[in-house]
């Protein structure tokens, strides 16, 4: 019984540890150098769905970024802490890596004492 309540407990704690799993600098680095859409905005517990393509932000090798809406272009630096998954962009962002794949980006950030993301798809060079 106890064998039982150990895999109960411990086989969840697993999957959302596996889920969470962020790759390590090096690849991130690789992964994060696309162009990207914003497809749905976070905000607290709710999802919805961003607005239609009207911007991207573009991650370079050169630590540089550019991150377009409508006519407004902003550029600028980027780098990444390791140790806590941490974008930090020039702007003064901070958003923390929570999932990263070669077709997928998930960020989250804290603004004004409020929790929200962005679920970013890759869209090419």
């Amino acid at each position: 019984m106890k064998y039982l309540f150990f895999l109960l407990f411990f086989i969840p704690f697993v999957q959302i540890s596996a889920q969470t799993t962020i790759p390590g600098k090096e690849e991130v680095i690789t992964l994060l150098c696309h162009k990207w859409h914003a497809e749905e905005i976070i905000a607290g517990n709710k999802k919805q769905k961003a607005l239609p393509y009207v911007g991207y932000t573009r991650y370079k090798t050169d630590l540089t970024y550019e991150d377009k809406d409508g006519d407004h272009v902003e550029k600028g630096t980027w780098q990444y802490d390791e140790a806590t998954n941490k974008l930090t962009l020039s702007s003064g962002s901070v958003y923390t890596i929570k999932e990263i794949s070669a077709t997928r980006l998930v960020v989250g950030f804290v603004m004004e004492g409020m929790a929200g993301g962005f679920v970013f798809k890759n869209i090419g060079d």
